[in-house]
């Protein structure tokens, strides 16, 4: 779930329009300069996105707390809708900032679909917290960091976590756990309220599985069936956290994936 050095798959290509136009130096300026905006992150299947109401609220709520001022959320709907118009299957992110003072500038990037990792993933606690945890943020340069850290230690990601071992979220996706009740048990600590996570858990309850939010520390990981991650990517298996190796996984990522799959797509 994590490319540690913060580098793009060369095989990717991007396809990056600004305001709905191809961009040019000057559109590029502000945001190589200058880093700070919001974004949002989303799979598109035929030009239909999961949980669209919750990304829109997610990027309104976000403007109004970086910038002050309400958000033309139709200007930016057009915007993505004019990018998945011509990539209709892709992963999409959707950045905003203000090129000047009260003026919105709306990135659309575009890379083809991904899936995610069917391999258990290796998680190395660290000590960090994200700032301004709960605003999905252009600020990356710490959490890539902790990744790159990681990486070198031999897992493939870090998880973030208190001084005194809460565990919060990973680098880029939010953690959860299946423990021993059959519960689904999302950690307490500041983390990104992420789209995936927060569209499973009424999905879960139509199914009569519980989710719950409890403090987790890297301890308490030894008393977990299973865990798990969300993020704009899909839900993975966790391999082991630390020293600790957790049990098969597949059990509770086959059905939370089956849970997600039959959340309906919404049209743009």
């Amino acid at each position: 779930m994590s490319q540690a050095a913060g580098q793009l798959d060369s095989s990717d290509p991007l396809r990056i329009l600004v305001n709905g136009q191809k961009p040019s130096v000057r559109d590029l300026r502000h945001p190589a300069a200058i880093n700070y905006g919001h974004f949002t992150s989303m799979q598109v299947r035929s030009g239909k996105v999961r949980g669209l109401q919750l990304h829109i609220e997610r990027i309104e709520r976000s403007h109004v707390e970086l910038f002050g001022t309400p958000l033309d959320i139709e200007m930016v709907l057009d915007c993505m809708r004019l990018a998945v118009s011509e990539m209709a299957d892709c992963y999409l992110r959707t950045v905003l900032y203000e090129s000047e003072r009260g003026t919105t500038a709306v990135m659309t990037v575009q890379r083809p679909a991904v899936r995610p990792s069917d391999t258990p993933i290796s998680l190395l606690p660290v000590e960090y917290q994200r700032s301004i945890a709960h605003v999905k943020h252009v600020g990356t340069f710490s959490k890539i960091y902790q990744a790159v850290v990681a990486e070198r230690a031999g897992f493939d990601d870090a998880v973030h976590t208190t001084t005194d071992g809460l565990i919060s979220e990973t680098t880029g996706a939010n953690i959860g756990f299946w423990d021993d009740a059959g519960r689904v048990v999302w950690p307490t600590q500041p983390s990104l309220p992420g789209i995936t996570w927060h569209l499973l858990e009424p999905a879960l309850a139509q199914r009569g599985v519980e989710s719950v939010r409890e403090p987790v520390s890297v301890s308490d990981v030894a008393g977990m069936r299973e865990a798990f991650l969300t993020n704009s990517i899909g839900i993975a298996p966790v391999g082991r956290i630390g020293d600790h190796e957790m049990g098969d996984p597949s059990v509770i990522v086959d059905l939370l994936r089956l849970t997600y799959d039959e959340i309906p797509w919404d049209a743009m």
